[in-house]
C-alpha cells in the first residue's frame, strides 16, 4: 500500500489529549471570563411633601346677589350712554351710565319748579304784609314751611334727575358688572336695576360634581380654582354641599366662595381642585420610580452599587409625586429612570441624582 492511498492514522493516545482542548475553547467561558452586568440609573432621594387628596369639577362663576351692590334709577328716565361692558372689572366711581330725564320726569320738574317758584313768591307777599301788620305770623310760619316744603322737592327731583347733559352714575364700588342688559334708548321705570357691581369677594362658583366623590367633602373645604387653559384665577372655600342629583347630568353640586382679591366674573368657566384632605411631611418619591407589578407597586432603591427591590404602599399623589406610606424611608435613594429593567440585587451604576421636586 502506497504512502497518498493509505489514510492517515493518530495514535489514539493524541486524540485522549487534543479532543478535550478543542472541546473546552469552543465551550461556555471560564466564570473567571464571565462579566456581571451593570445598570446606569438616574436616583432621587426620598424626602418629605405635603401631599392632598383632591377631587376636579368644573363650574361656573355666579354673582351673588346677597353681596353685590346694585345700581339704580331714582326717577323714570331714558338711558343716553353705556360706558361699561358686561363682566368688566370697575373701581369705585368709575362712570358706569349717563341718564337723561324721560317726558313724564322732565314734566314733573318743571311742575316742582314752578310750585317752588310760586310759594317763594308768596312768602315774599305774606313777609311784606307781616310788616304792614296786615298779615299774622302763623300765616306767614305757614307760607315759609309750604315754600322750604316745595323748594325741597323741585331740587330733589332735578338731582334725581339730572339736568343739562343728564345725570351720570357712578360705580358705588370696586368690583365687577354684571346683570347689564339695558340698552341706550330705553326708557326705565323708577327703581329700575340698570345692573350689579359685585365685589371681588362675593363671587359664588356652582360645581357639578360626581355624587361618590362627596363622601370626603367637607363644608369648608379649601379649593383651588383655575380657568379651562389652567390659568390660576383665585382660591375659595365650599360654602354649601347640595346633594340632589340633577336629571340631566347626572352630577350633585357645590357652592363655593371666591376668597381671592382678583375675583372672578360672572359667567367665567373654572376648573376647580377641592381639597378633601391633607397628609404633611410625608415620605414622596416621584412618578416615575413607581412600577405596577400586578396589583403590587415597588420601586428599586440603589444601595451598596445594588439595586434592592421593595414593595411599598401608595397614598395620596399630585401631578409629579406619590405618597409612600410604607416601604421605604425618608433619604433612601430610589431609581427615577433606568428601573424599567431593574431585577432585585443587580448592580448598578448611579449616573445621575434627579432634583427633588419643589414643595407644594
Amino acid at each position: 500500500m502506497s504512502f497518498l492511498s493509505s489514510p492517515a492514522r493518530v495514535p489514539y493516545a493524541a486524540l485522549a489529549v487534543i479532543l478535550p482542548a478543542l472541546l473546552s475553547a469552543c465551550g461556555e467561558p471560564t466564570e473567571e471570563a464571565a462579566t456581571h452586568p451593570e445598570a446606569g440609573v438616574v436616583v432621587a432621594r426620598v424626602e418629605a411633601r405635603d401631599f392632598a387628596d383632591a377631587v376636579v369639577a368644573y363650574g361656573a362663576a355666579e354673582g351673588s346677589p346677597d353681596q353685590g351692590r346694585a345700581v339704580t334709577v331714582e326717577v323714570e328716565s331714558r338711558l343716553a350712554e353705556v360706558y361699561v361692558w358686561q363682566g368688566e372689572a370697575v373701581r369705585k366711581g368709575q362712570p358706569i351710565v349717563r341718564l337723561q330725564p324721560s317726558v313724564t320726569t322732565a314734566l314733573e320738574a318743571a311742575r316742582a319748579q314752578r310750585d317752588a317758584r310760586a310759594a317763594e313768591v308768596e312768602l315774599q307777599r305774606l313777609t311784606r304784609l307781616r310788616v304792614q301788620r296786615l298779615a299774622t305770623e302763623s300765616e306767614l310760619q305757614t307760607a315759609r314751611a309750604a315754600a322750604d316744603t316745595l323748594a325741597a322737592l323741585r331740587d330733589s327731583l332735578v338731582t334725581r334727575a339730572g339736568q343739562g347733559h343728564g345725570l351720570r352714575i357712578d360705580a358705588p364700588t370696586t368690583g365687577v358688572v354684571d346683570g347689564l342688559t339695558v340698552r341706550p334708548g330705553e326708557v326705565l321705570a323708577a327703581g329700575s336695576v340698570l345692573a350689579r357691581i359685585l365685589e371681588p369677594t362675593s363671587t359664588i362658583i356652582r360645581l357639578g360634581i360626581e355624587p361618590d366623590a362627596l363622601a370626603e367633602v367637607r363644608a369648608d373645604a379649601s379649593v383651588e380654582l383655575a380657568d379651562l387653559q389652567g390659568a390660576s384665577v383665585g382660591v375659595g372655600r365650599v360654602r354649601s354641599i347640595d346633594r340632589r342629583i340633577d336629571p340631566q347630568s347626572g352630577l350633585a353640586s357645590l357652592l363655593v366662595q371666591v376668597e381671592s382679591a382678583l375675583g372672578v366674573p360672572s359667567g367665567t368657566r373654572v376648573r376647580a381642585r377641592i381639597i378633601r384632605a391633607v397628609h404633611s411631611r410625608v415620605p414622596g418619591v416621584p412618578r416615575s420610580a413607581v412600577l405596577i407589578d400586578g396589583q403590587q407597586a415597588h420601586v428599586f432603591v440603589a444601595e451598596n452599587a445594588k439595586a434592592s427591590r421593595r414593595e411599598v404602599q401608595l397614598g395620596f399623589r399630585d401631578q409629579e409625586q406619590i405618597e409612600i406610606t410604607a416601604g421605604i424611608a425618608l433619604g433612601e435613594q430610589v431609581v427615577v429612570l433606568g428601573n424599567d429593567e431593574l431585577t432585585d440585587g443587580m448592580a448598578v451604576r448611579v449616573e445621575q441624582s434627579a432634583p427633588q421636586g419643589s414643595e407644594p
